[in-house]
């Protein structure tokens, strides 16, 4: 499947909508070809990451990946915020 096809669609869609338009898209493929991680980005995915075909390495990367979008990443959902002075 290229990324157009199963990525674009779904992103767009998500981005057009307010209640699903800050969640995060994350490209998780077995592509190491720099086109597919330039497509990733220009269809606006937050994060391109290249699967490891050992399963105790995909395991490892999977819980690095939970650990950093649920733990130490912070996301901003939009809102008016005031700059501080």
């Amino acid at each position: 499947m290229t990324v157009k096809a199963g990525c674009q669609p779904a992103v767009d869609q998500a981005r057009a909508h307010p209640d699903t338009k800050s969640i995060p898209f994350v490209m998780l493929t077995s592509s190491t070809e720099d086109y597919h991680l330039a497509e990733s980005y220009r269809f606006d995915v937050n994060s391109h990451i290249v699967k490891p075909v050992d399963f105790d390495e995909f395991s490892e990367a999977i819980r690095h990946l939970g650990i950093y979008w649920l733990k130490m990443n912070r996301s901003y959902s939009g809102g008016e915020h005031a700059r501080p002075a």
